[in-house]
């Protein structure tokens, strides 16, 4: 799954107090739910901006400054679902995604250069824009894979409060 040229946004917003409430919202959760990273996203249709928050900003300068998210197969299954199906709420597993062509391997390779391999993510379409919750761990770490059904409730609830707070 690939994005198109109308999908993109290339508007980054900063947002101290955005960044602020998702560390918080990180050091309350994270060890909950067998993660060690968590991006969080919210992407305006209307004004074509993003805000962003990554737990490991040396990902976030690649991901988002150098524009690898336009790039990603999970950001792409992540944006594109809800609008090629019509559901406004959508959740996966990463491994559920394959990569498709050399791009989007290479997105994938730097992500687990970067310590971030396994993962969910959820999407919610709301009021003209777009929530997204990336929940990952180490490449090698698998435990997040295999419970989190275990940890649903309170991803969920994770992913309401970041809504809600944005």
């Amino acid at each position: 799954m690939t994005l198109q040229e109308a999908s993109l946004i290339y508007k980054k917003v900063v947002d101290e107090d955005f960044d602020r409430e998702m560390i918080a919202l990180k050091e309350r959760y994270l060890s909950k739910i067998y993660c060690n990273y968590m991006f969080f996203c919210i992407e305006d249709s209307q004004t074509g901006k993003r805000r962003a928050y990554s737990s490991n900003p040396d990902w976030q300068r690649s991901f988002i400054d150098y524009n690898l998210i336009n790039k990603c197969a999970l950001y792409a299954a992540t944006v594109n679902f809800p609008k090629e199906s019509g559901i406004d709420k959508f959740m996966f597993l990463w491994k559920q995604i394959p990569n498709q062509g050399k791009a989007q391997k290479e997105v994938a390779g730097i992500r687990a250069e970067h310590g971030i391999g396994n993962g969910l993510s959820i999407t919610k379409v709301m009021g003209g824009k777009q929530f997204m919750l990336g929940l990952g761990t180490d490449p090698k770490d698998h435990e997040l894979e295999h419970k989190y059904q275990i940890a649903l409730p309170t991803i969920m609830t994770m992913f309401k409060e970041a809504c809600y707070l944005s």
